[in-house]
């Protein structure tokens, strides 16, 4: 009898046990869905989403933080309704068992040594970052991470959705991150500027007299003038001065019709007729 009630006393603690881990399996499995809905409803947001935040910067400095300490001060003076508070809690990791913030990596061209991408990192499903990261990271060396998944830098303005399936294994034994955004920064104005093509005179009449504070495009004509850091386009009616970005090497021959992207800075002379362009690069035509 004394063997009997043995055997029940174990098969009852080996069913509450089981019950337990079972109920403990449902619930991280409900909870972690919970947290990468969280993620994918900051990256599929419609105006402040987790590119878009980064761009807004990127378009003022032609590149990114290098730091998310410079990134909350720059909100910290928006006048659109995000500012810091927004910023902080866009960043915040749903899934960091710390509260932490989501991790964030500038990546860094060897061309141009400037930070033309970036990199947000959660600490996955495990709740701790496990990616120490004290050296500068370029675009090469981004595989080297140890990550749960890998998305491919975005060359426009992306919105992410995140279909991992949950492990329970890496719950309890994961040693990786998750990747909630990549971006390169370069590709993205270049994809921009490719969907406004002008001549120079093409330009100046949008330009001038209506005006633009700021409009990413591609110009064509022939080269009037070139120097190690300057190009000259012309169509024989107006110029444009491309001021070339660094780190993007460009040579061409006088008269040579090329295509070139810049970002304009409300910088013009209509008495000229002459258009001036910063952060130039060379595209194909």
């Amino acid at each position: 009898m004394k063997n009997f009630y043995k055997r029940v006393s174990l098969f009852v603690l080996f069913a509450m046990l089981s019950l337990s881990v079972v109920f403990f399996y449902i619930k991280s499995k409900y909870d972690y869905r919970e947290k990468i809905e969280i993620l994918s409803n900051n990256s599929m947001a419609i105006i402040f989403n987790y590119n878009l935040v980064f761009e807004n910067f990127f378009a003022n400095y032609f590149r990114y933080p290098y730091s998310i300490e410079e990134f909350y001060n720059y909100w910290e003076g928006d006048t659109v309704g995000f500012g810091y508070a927004g910023a902080k809690k866009l960043m915040q990791d749903p899934f960091s068992v710390k509260g932490s913030d989501l991790l964030y990596v500038p990546i860094y061209s060897r061309a141009s040594k400037e930070s033309e991408g970036f990199l947000l990192i959660s600490a996955g499903i495990d709740g701790k970052i496990d990616n120490q990261i004290k050296d500068t990271i370029y675009f090469e060396s981004v595989k080297t991470l140890r990550l749960y998944n890998y998305l491919a830098p975005a060359t426009t303005l992306t919105y992410r959705k995140y279909n991992l399936h949950f492990s329970f294994k890496d719950y309890l034994l994961g040693n990786s991150d998750l990747m909630v955004e990549y971006a390169d920064g370069i590709a993205i104005f270049l994809n921009n500027a490719s969907h406004r093509v002008y001549t120079p005179t093409q330009l100046m009449n949008k330009l001038y007299p209506r005006g633009f504070t700021r409009l990413d495009c591609s110009v064509e004509g022939k080269v009037k003038s070139v120097n190690d850091s300057t190009v000259a386009i012309t169509d024989d009616t107006c110029s444009v001065v491309c001021t070339m970005y660094k780190g993007r090497p460009f040579k061409a021959n006088k008269n040579e019709l090329v295509r070139i992207a810049g970002c304009f800075r409300n910088k013009l002379d209509p008495k000229t007729k002459t258009i001036y362009l910063d952060h130039c690069i060379a595209v194909d035509r």
